[in-house]
């Protein structure tokens, strides 16, 4: 892996959702329409970041819930020509390390069966496999529940 060059995370703001949205038609067959990132900024347990390049550019993005001590990985995308340089990895760290900061004990997201590239990050990351989602995805696809206990 490449290292990661400058990459900053900030809040993502309406006005990204024009590149967040282009990230998230390349990344999935089955991406999620405008309509659900406009509601994820009204939901208060909801919390989205981008990841921003040193030319303004958003390279990924990350979106999670909080609820009580839980976390949720919601979704997670790096932008096909920004792969394979830690934005994925940094965008995870920062998104564990605020969850920790907010009482989060555990962390659970759902990832294609056939995904082994995102579920051996997320194995690094310290996640294990608890359970396969079956016809999880629109496709009728298989999803591995990952889970992470941050005690």
């Amino acid at each position: 892996m490449a290292k990661a060059r400058e990459i900053n995370i900030r809040r993502m703001e309406r006005a990204d959702l024009e590149d967040v949205l282009a990230i998230e038609r390349t990344s999935f067959g089955d991406p999620w329409p405008v309509m659900a990132f406009l509601g994820e900024f009204e939901n208060q347990v909801s919390f989205q970041y981008v990841a921003v390049s040193g030319t303004n550019r958003i390279a990924g993005y990350c979106i999670y819930w909080i609820v009580l001590d839980e976390g949720h990985i919601l979704n997670i995308a790096v932008a096909q020509d920004e792969r394979g340089q830690g934005i994925g990895r940094k965008l995870m760290n920062f998104c564990l390390d605020h969850m920790f900061s907010m009482g989060v004990h555990y962390v659970l997201l759902e990832v294609r069966l056939n995904n082994a590239v995102a579920q051996g990050l997320y194995k690094s990351l310290g996640f294990r496999e608890l359970n396969i989602r079956h016809g999880y995805y629109a496709d009728g696809s298989d999803a591995v529940i990952m889970l992470k206990e941050m005690r």
